[in-house]
């Protein structure tokens, strides 16, 4: 009898807890996300959303229980690889950063680049195409600061893309992004989960 391989989740949470000095906030947190899954985290403000993506991000490490992102505990990813991309919550950004658009998508190569190497042409290119996908082309010499909220959340979704992630995280993806470029948005993210 042949042996039927068992796809390994791209994250995994089994029984997970997680929480602050003050207290618990997740408790008994299960679940799998498969890779080409696309999954939404829904509920009102103070459920532990935030909670829950800063332990899958590695940031915060769990109470009990396990998380293993990739086949391995967040903490313990490669990060000089980049595997998980991520677009923050546009308020917890500084808008101010003087950088231009491109600037900031580029970012999202340096992991695989090195701190101290300079883009090659392949990666500017590749940023320009992800700058493209998002609809920020045009836009790519203007300073992130003078752009909507929309068009800065759009910008580090280009970022994050830059990474050739394995795991894409978004936190309020279409936070302040009109209809056509949420549209826009979702076809992208339809296309990277077939992918």
């Amino acid at each position: 009898m042949r042996s039927v391989a068992v796809e390994q989740p791209a994250l995994l949470l089994d029984e997970a807890v997680a929480g602050y000095e003050q207290a618990v906030v997740l408790l008994g947190v299960s679940g799998q996300i498969l890779p080409g899954q696309a999954v939404a985290l829904l509920g009102p403000n103070g459920s532990g959303k935030s909670t829950l993506l800063k332990v899958v991000l590695g940031l915060l490490d769990p109470l009990d229980g396990r998380v293993e992102v990739l086949g391995s505990p967040p903490n313990r990813l490669d990060r000089s690889r980049r595997q998980v991309g991520y677009v923050p919550q546009l308020r917890s950004v500084d808008r101010a950063f003087p950088v231009t658009v491109f600037d900031l998508a580029v970012m999202g190569r340096i992991g695989r680049l090195g701190l101290w190497r300079r883009p090659s042409g392949n990666d500017r290119a590749l940023v320009m195409g992800m700058l493209e996908r998002v609809g920020l082309e045009d836009l790519a010499a203007r300073p992130f600061g003078t752009l909507s909220g929309g068009q800065q959340q759009r910008a580090f979704l280009a970022r994050a893309l830059a990474q050739e992630p394995d795991l894409l995280v978004l936190d309020e993806p279409a936070a302040g992004v009109d209809e056509e470029n949420r549209e826009r948005i979702g076809t992208l993210l339809s296309e990277l989960r077939a992918q």
